[in-house]
């Protein structure tokens, strides 16, 4: 099944410089639950996840104010799945290590700040079936 969250992505990087960046990052994907009926017995499935990443970016020009940016790393998802009513017994936990890509625009808004959209791809999960971790992202991004 797909499932769809709203997460928040949070970076911190030191530029080595106008191209080249180390990033590290969190991104936390919630609690999503489901709830179910299974004949005369109500449940609720409750999964948890999270991902920290730490990559390398790399950053061209393609003008004054746009830029491509890439990101290229590793990924170290964790996630859980809890449930109550026949639900229960289908809980299972466990984290894995995976490649993250990202592939995106970036805009200049003023001196110092920039506006980015990318895809990323946080890589696929062992557990629960083998998700798949990706989505779009928007940065704002201050330069010191």
């Amino acid at each position: 099944s797909t499932g769809h969250v709203l997460a928040p992505l949070v970076r911190l990087g030191v530029e080595i410089d106008e191209h080249w960046a180390v990033e590290a990052g969190y991104a936390g994907f919630g609690a999503p639950s489901h709830g179910y009926r299974l004949g005369a017995q109500d449940g609720q499935l409750t999964a948890h996840g999270h991902s920290w990443l730490l990559d390398g970016r790399a950053r061209f020009a393609l003008g004054e104010r746009w830029a491509l940016v890439g990101r290229l790393g590793l990924a170290r998802n964790t996630s859980s799945l809890s449930g109550t009513g026949e639900g229960a017994g289908r809980a299972a936990s466990g984290s894995t290590t995976a490649l993250h890509v990202g592939l995106g625009v970036e805009t200049t808004l003023a001196d110092h700040w920039h506006l980015g959209l990318a895809w990323e791809h946080l890589g696929m999960s062992r557990e629960h079936g083998g998700s798949v971790i990706h989505g779009i992202s928007t940065t704002l991004r201050y330069q010191f």
